[in-house]
């Protein structure tokens, strides 16, 4: 997969939209999204799927990991297990010129504390829940813009790195 760099700049977040906790028991279900309506973050709580976007970006997505989908995207996906449960977090950020993007769930510590926080919170009934649900957003963010700087080590890579440590 090709290494988009969203820590070049800080975005900001103008709209939140939504949070929903979501599962497609339709095994190998095939479904195209055209020009998506948002951008999001999206926490791969079970089950496996790949996307396929028409850029050229692929990956697959498992438990624990988070991805990245950029608003008016286009992209296929195909859900390779019987149960593929994701919490997502629809928003808006202010200008992004991002393609999809995985962080693996090696790279990412706690990150599944944090969505089901969001969740939680936009679940609630506070007069406070977006401001409190962005906000946790940004925690999200700032979390995947640390793990960035490690998500595309090449396997091969990180093993020589290993080896150079034990030595």
């Amino acid at each position: 997969m090709e290494k988009t760099d969203i820590t070049k700049e800080d975005l900001f977040i103008r709209n939140f939209l939504t949070v929903v906790k979501n599962h497609n028991t339709k095994h190998h279900k095939l479904i195209k999204i055209n020009e998506r309506h948002s951008d999001a973050f999206v926490f791969v709580i079970s089950g496996s799927c790949e996307y396929h976007f028409d850029d050229g970006v692929e990956f697959s997505v498992n438990g624990g990991d988070v991805f990245f989908l950029p608003k008016m995207s286009n992209y296929t996906m195909y859900i390779s297990t019987e149960d593929y449960r994701f919490i997502f977090c629809d928003f808006e950020f202010e200008k992004a010129d991002t393609k999809g993007m995985l962080f693996p769930a090696e790279n990412i510590k706690n990150i599944d504390i944090l969505f089901s926080k969001l969740l939680n919170l936009y679940r609630s009934s506070s007069k406070s829940k977006i401001t409190e649900c962005t906000s946790v957003l940004y925690s999200v963010y700032a979390v995947l813009r640390q793990a960035s700087e490690h998500a595309y080590i090449e396997k091969s890579l990180k093993i020589m790195l290993a080896d150079a440590k034990r030595m």
